[in-house]
């Protein structure tokens, strides 16, 4: 089955203007499409900080306490570096917590956003502007990993850093 003659819009963010024409591009050559409202945000240098933030991190992480929103001493350092390339950013990013599937998906949900909190806390400490912040608990609704194992399960306990744009 194909559609005809649907209008795709199109949101989000690209880090250049070729990158959002691209997508407009392969939007457009969908069979069934008639038209493209690309509406992308060019997020431009957000989109290099994103990358820093990202390769920082590929090798650390930021834990908490088991069952608690606080810090483990180890994750002070990773956070105090996250914050230097944020200060350097003035793009908003989110603060998104996730948890494994274990216990009650509405406690884990709470948990997640308590510990969101808690990082943004020590971000804004570190000199970050709190506007450029968001602080969002996921629980265990955005899984990476199946958590049949304790290495899923630990992959899925994790702090993310969404830049969402350049500030306005």
């Amino acid at each position: 089955m194909e559609g005809r003659g649907q209008h795709l819009l199109l949101t989000g963010a690209a880090p250049d203007h070729p990158a959002r024409e691209q997508a407009g591009e392969i939007a457009a050559g969908v069979p069934g499409v008639a038209g493209v409202d690309n509406r992308i945000a060019i997020i431009g240098e957000a989109g290099t900080c994103q990358k820093r933030i990202d390769e920082y991190l590929k090798d650390r992480r930021v834990t908490f306490k088991t069952g608690r929103a606080e810090l483990s001493a180890s994750s002070l350092p990773v956070l105090a570096m996250v914050a230097g390339i944020a200060r350097g950013c003035g793009a908003a990013f989110e603060v998104a917590s996730h948890t494994d599937d274990r216990g009650d998906a509405a406690m884990n949900r709470k948990l997640s956003q308590r510990r969101a909190e808690v990082a943004v806390r020590y971000l804004v400490q570190s000199g970050v502007p709190p506007e450029q912040l968001e602080a969002v608990g996921y629980g265990e609704t955005q899984p990476v990993a199946d958590n049949t194992s304790e290495a899923g399960r630990a992959a899925n306990r994790r702090l993310e850093f969404r830049i969402l744009g350049a500030d306005a």
